[in-house]
């Protein structure tokens, strides 16, 4: 069976990290908001925050049905990613710093490979076609 979920309703969840006071609270103690920090707010493990986020509802046990958990947490995901990409184009920080941590947040490079290739296919039959 496992442990129980770490909150039970969403409501829980609110009620214990108010997400709209994360951002004060990087504020106030000089923290820049990311994932990582936002999981210390929250007193849990940055993992579980993202098995919120993952699960959206999805038929898995102990989340069944968490869909408002993952609309919470997608919220609070796009102002921390928003926030990167700001500092990110301000040159407040470094591309690499920006890029891998969007990476790992779900943004992906777009990569094309385009091909022109013919190909000449010669059969010798050893004189059985002559």
């Amino acid at each position: 069976m496992g442990r129980p979920p770490r909150w039970a309703t969403v409501e829980d969840f609110i009620n214990e990290c108010d997400p709209d006071g994360f951002f004060d609270w990087c504020k106030e103690n000089n923290r820049k908001p990311l994932w990582e920090w936002f999981a210390v707010y929250c007193k849990c493990d940055r993992s579980t925050i993202l098995d919120y986020l993952q699960k959206d509802g999805k038929q898995n046990g102990e989340y069944d049905n968490k869909v408002d958990f993952a609309t919470v947490i997608k919220r609070i995901g796009n102002e921390i990613n928003a926030y990167l990409i700001d500092n990110g184009l301000e040159g407040k920080y470094r591309d690499a710093l920006t890029i891998f941590y969007l990476k790992n947040y779900g943004y992906t490079d777009k990569q094309e490979v385009k091909a022109d290739m013919s190909v000449t296919l010669s059969i010798d039959g050893g004189g059985l076609f002559d």
